[in-house]
């Protein structure tokens, strides 16, 4: 028996700061999350699964529908979130979001200092 299993990003959502739960796709996305379904028309799908996040749950609605499934949502499908006042470059943002996720406990430094002020 083999499994396959198809990982799908969020199509397009504008950033709204303190919306990462609820901001839902552009019209961009929206467009995008259509072709998804239409690509995907005639796979076999058995199983659809999603962040908690409004953008990832419209990206495959579609999809869902079309093959008459239930989204199941998975809590720790969200995004790990860096908290502190810090501006850093993205390589270094990258490799931050990598160790928090080996140490459950990482903070950057100033992120550290900014939640003791």
């Amino acid at each position: 028996m083999e499994t396959t299993v198809l990982m799908i990003r969020h199509a397009e959502s504008p950033f709204i700061f303190g919306k990462e739960r609820t901001r839902g796709l552009s019209k961009k996305g929206e467009e995008d999350a259509s072709a998804v379904t239409t690509v995907l028309h005639s796979f076999n799908i058995d199983v659809i699964v999603s962040s908690p996040y409004t953008r990832a749950i419209q990206t495959i609605q579609g999809l869902a529908d079309d093959h008459k499934l239930e989204i199941h949502i998975i809590e720790g499908l969200r995004e790990k979130q860096l908290k502190g006042a810090y501006q850093l470059p993205a390589e270094e943002i990258d490799e931050a979001i990598k160790k928090s996720f080996q140490d459950l406990d990482y903070c950057l430094e100033v992120g550290n200092r900014a939640g003791m002020s």
